[in-house]
């Protein structure tokens, strides 16, 4: 659950769930997020620089304007909520890993997809994060920190693997489908989606593309990585 390129604040609840050391997987996650916000975009663009690449590959730039949304509203909000508090219920009894909140993604996200009839406000937005904040901060004790110390390996290991795929998983995914080595580079990026629209902005990337893939990798880290962990675990 350390080495999982999920959500800062889900990961570590995902893992108490799971039985694991919450506040050991919340440092690790703390390092991935810090790694891909605050280092990979200086090294992808310093790298890109360093091979003066000279693709010009042309495309096209599709935007979406989109008008005020009808579906934000108290009912679209009240319905998408009392959804996801009934299937995190049943995700919580029905004996699968991680099932409370793997159960209101998958209902939320169809709810979404299929009917365009979720909604949650910037201020619950807010509020999940400060309770999901306020949890992982509650289970630290003295003993976490002084354990720290014993991290900074696994933390090593951690971000070797992390610029080995960038770096690998980029190229294969530059050469196969023609995206720029930066592109590339940039959807390898363990940051988030909302990070990544601002980040390869910054270093002149206009690819909605990147934000697409980032988007599908936090949804299938937070559904599926959960269940492949516990059944793995189960075998060792």
């Amino acid at each position: 659950m350390a080495a999982v390129p999920g959500g800062i604040s889900d990961t570590p609840i995902i893992a108490a769930d799971m039985g694991a050391d919450a506040p050991k997987v919340a440092v690790m996650q703390m390092v991935r997020q810090v790694l891909g916000i605050g280092i990979f975009p200086a090294m992808i663009l310093a790298y890109h620089n360093r091979r003066k690449f000279t693709e010009n590959v042309d495309r096209e730039t599709f935007t979406v304007k989109r008008g005020k949304s009808s579906t934000k509203s108290w009912l679209v909000f009240t319905a998408t909520m009392v959804v996801a508090v009934i299937m995190g219920v049943i995700g919580k009894y029905s004996g699968i890993p991680a099932g409370a909140f793997v159960f209101p993604i998958i209902s939320v996200l169809i709810l979404k997809l299929v009917f365009d009839f979720a909604y949650l406000p910037r201020w619950a937005k807010q509020g999940a994060q400060s309770l999901s904040g306020t949890y992982i901060g509650s289970s630290i004790t003295m003993s976490d920190i002084s354990d720290i110390r014993h991290l900074l390996l696994p933390i090593l290991i951690i971000i070797i693997g992390y610029i080995a795929n960038c770096f690998i998983t980029g190229k294969i995914i530059s050469k196969m489908y023609g995206f720029t080595r930066k592109e590339a580079m940039l959807i390898t990026t363990p940051a988030g989606a909302s990070d990544m629209a601002l980040i390869s902005s910054d270093i002149g990337v206009q690819n909605t593309d990147i934000i697409v893939m980032q988007v599908i990798r936090a949804v299938v880290v937070m559904t599926f990585f959960p269940q492949i962990i516990s059944l793995i675990c189960s075998f060792m």
